[in-house]
């Protein structure tokens, strides 16, 4: 494993955030990097990677509130109980 840093303000103050439009086709460092920089601006989410994707949801379950967030965790169990069953049943 190892560590790189990289200083958000100087990435902000580049022409790829104030300029471009940063899209799915960039880098994942890019659009990494956006979403630090904007990501408590957004209002929307965009069209990005997966994992970029995937960081806007979680950011966004923060937002959620208290019966919100036990729906969702009600549907995880549902669906983790459903996937064990089918695992148990192929075993079988």
């Amino acid at each position: 494993m190892f560590w790189k840093f990289n200083e958000l303000n100087k990435f902000r103050k580049t022409e790829k955030i104030v300029n471009k439009q940063i899209d799915r086709d960039n880098s994942i460092k890019e659009q990494w990097f956006e979403f630090l920089c904007i990501c408590s601006e957004q209002t929307e989410t965009p069209d990005r990677n997966q994992l970029i994707l995937d960081a806007y949801r979680i950011l966004n379950m923060i937002k959620w509130r208290l019966y919100e967030i036990n729906k969702y965790k009600q549907q995880v169990l549902m669906l983790n109980r459903k996937k064990f069953r089918r695992e148990k049943e192929l075993r079988n």
